[in-house]
């Protein structure tokens, strides 16, 4: 569930906002933008009442406060427990320290507990948002499940326990310990990760934001680019999520590019052997299909009844070559000006060893990649 931000231009509340005093947010922080984003988030305004907020908020929270509630303030966690166990008033939060010094609160953990008694671990970051003016008109909270991280931390005090009570060999006792360090050095993997994961999502919805909007004078339109980006940023990361933050396959990342703009088979040739991208690699070609896609719906080949879409990849010597050739759309003019859009597919995959290039042909728009296996990719096969 997302709720309804209000903006300054607005002179009625939404059906589904009670007693909310509209202010004026930025244009940018649509509902779709806050759905999109691959953490739980949510928006209050200057007073602290919640005012939006995605569907991980919720099921973190384990309910769906009604936004615009004046009761509903700062946060929407049923209970919300410190990091040391100790309960915390609503109004005694992190949330409400930012809303009374407009300074962001950095990271902090925390213990959520939802109306039917489970509890969640998060890490949590409040930002303050303010107006072109620089009025301070409220806040914004990422949240992020952290319960893969703490289950590990409960695991590794029992097995601490259990071989302080259990072990006496001084050699199995060596043994139990080198373990538990590696265990150890693993958590603090995961943690630093999962605190870098989150700062580099933030970093690159700024990036596309920001980017967007200086590109594109048209509120309207910039918001419609700014979601559908965000929408393809965010099947990236379920794609990486899915294969543990690791490397992702090639095919899946192809076809969900296409699953916004739904193709015909008959239309569509995707062939190339299996083939799995490196985690850091990912999100650069999302982003360039997403471009790709949208390019060839509005004015390329799949503008047409008649146009077809091949995309194909094969490995030459130990490099990876990708190919999207439009084919039978409209006759191809080269553009007169480059957007964000032609920028990001020129420059999102670049790199001292790779090669990227785009061909406006008269029979479609033709994208090649060229990138050595290794750091950027790997071919398996299935077992």
């Amino acid at each position: 569930m997302v709720c309804r931000i209000p903006t300054n231009e607005e002179t009625a509340v939404p059906a589904q906002v009670h007693h909310l005093r509209p202010k004026a947010l930025p244009k940018w922080l649509s509902p779709d933008l806050i759905e999109a984003l691959p953490v739980g988030v949510y928006v209050c305004d200057a007073e602290g009442i919640l005012v939006a907020y995605n569907q991980r908020a919720s099921l973190l929270w384990g309910r769906e406060p009604t936004c615009g509630d004046t009761q509903e303030r700062f946060c929407g966690a049923h209970r919300l427990y410190l990091s040391d166990g100790q309960y915390v008033p609503h109004a005694e939060t992190p949330m409400a320290t930012v809303l009374r010094n407009h300074k962001p609160s950095g990271e902090f953990e925390a213990m959520i507990r939802r109306p039917d008694g489970t509890q969640i671990p998060v890490l949590a970051s409040v930002s303050p948002l303010f107006s072109d003016a620089g009025e301070f008109i409220g806040f914004v909270n990422c949240v992020q499940d952290m319960s893969s991280t703490k289950t590990l931390e409960a695991r590794e005090a029992a097995s601490r326990e259990h071989a302080r009570a259990a072990l006496e060999d001084k050699a199995a006792i060596e043994a139990v310990l080198a373990k538990l360090q590696a265990s150890e050095e693993h958590r603090q993997l995961l943690a630093h990760e999962l605190q870098h994961r989150v700062r580099n999502t933030l970093s690159v919805v700024q990036s596309l934001v920001v980017q967007t909007l200086r590109n594109t004078p048209d509120p309207d339109q910039a918001a419609k680019l700014v979601s559908a980006r965000l929408s393809s940023l965010g099947r990236a990361y379920d794609i990486l999520a899915n294969e543990h933050w690791k490397n992702a396959p090639l095919q899946p990342l192809v076809e969900a590019a296409l699953a916004v703009h739904p193709v015909d088979a008959d239309r569509l040739e995707i062939d190339g052997p299996k083939v799995q991208l490196t985690g850091s690699e990912v999100i650069g070609l999302s982003l360039v299909l997403h471009e790709l896609a949208t390019n060839a719906i509005k004015y390329g080949a799949l503008s047409t009844s008649e146009g077809r879409l091949r995309i194909t990849w094969r490995i030459a010597s130990g490099t990876l070559c990708f190919t999207w050739q439009e084919i039978g759309g409209p006759a191809v003019v080269p553009p007169t000006r480059h957007g964000f859009g032609s920028t990001l597919i020129e420059r999102a995959l670049s790199g001292p060893d790779r090669q990227t290039t785009i061909s406006y042909l008269p029979e479609g728009v033709c994208w090649t990649l060229n990138a050595p296996l290794g750091d950027f990719a790997t071919l398996f096969e299935e077992t």
